[in-house]
């Protein structure tokens, strides 16, 4: 057997033993599961006291003529496992007060140095304007919720901020921040007003995430395993055949 023979059977031998590996462990990555967590911040901000913290009570929220009140939400998400594949996360809040209908829509914040103790209308992070795309169709919620009713719960579809920290993120950050503003114009002093973390517990802001599968951290791994193992067969499977040598 020459030694490219014995080279092609080694890098087989190691690919066949490498492949068993991963289909053997694949199916302990592919869990289906969700989680729900609540805002680790919250707080409001008011273009009328553009250097004052709105940190403790109610979340409020309008936008006149005169005055924009916009809503901060913080998440962990470290509870989530590295390398989850997202398929929907739904924020949850729940209504104190709606004097006249609201129209509330959803906006992905990248930047969470933030604090619910300091933020102010003038030192608040910039964030998208545009609101957050749909991302799940069927979890019946939107990137925005039409606010009519006191004590209901509201639904926003923020499946694209959680996609952009999380989705299949091995070590990438476990903070998310939502930000949520008024799209429609009401008379000056009208503002709707949510409960937050320091209202009563079953009725704090909320955000149920799920997930189909975790992609595990396999390739970097497996070529590492490829490239040792076959480096260290190769010296014992590529073997010159000892000459003969003949009687003169």
């Amino acid at each position: 057997m020459n030694s490219w023979t014995r080279l092609i059977r080694a890098t087989l031998s190691c690919w066949i033993f490498l492949t068993a590996f991963i289909q053997t462990a694949l199916p302990v990555y592919a869990q289906v599961d969700q989680i729900t967590v609540f805002s680790s911040a919250d707080a409001f901000i008011d273009s009328s006291a553009p250097d004052a913290n709105f940190g403790t009570g109610d979340l409020t929220i309008t936008n006149s003529s005169l005055q924009r009140m916009i809503i901060w939400l913080k998440f962990n998400l470290s509870d989530v496992p590295d390398g989850a594949v997202i398929t929907s996360a739904i924020l949850q809040l729940k209504c104190n007060s709606a004097p006249e209908p609201f129209n509330v829509s959803s906006h992905f914040c990248s930047d969470n140095d933030w604090t619910e103790a300091s933020i102010t209308y003038n030192n608040a992070p910039w964030y998208d304007p545009t609101p957050m795309p749909d991302m799940c169709p069927t979890c019946g919620s939107k990137n925005w919720a039409l606010v009519d009713a006191p004590l209901q719960w509201y639904l926003w579809d923020v499946t694209f901020a959680v996609n952009q920290t999380l989705d299949g993120v091995h070590g990438g950050p476990d903070v998310v921040t939502i930000v949520l503003e008024e799209r429609w114009e009401h008379p000056q002093g009208v503002v709707a007003a949510f409960v937050s973390r320091d209202g009563p517990f079953q009725d704090t802001p909320k955000m149920r995430v799920a997930w189909s599968h975790i992609i595990p951290e396999f390739p970097t791994f497996h070529l590492a395993t490829f490239l040792l193992t076959t480096t260290l067969l190769l010296p014992f499977m590529i073997r010159r055949k000892p000459e003969t040598t003949h009687p003169a």
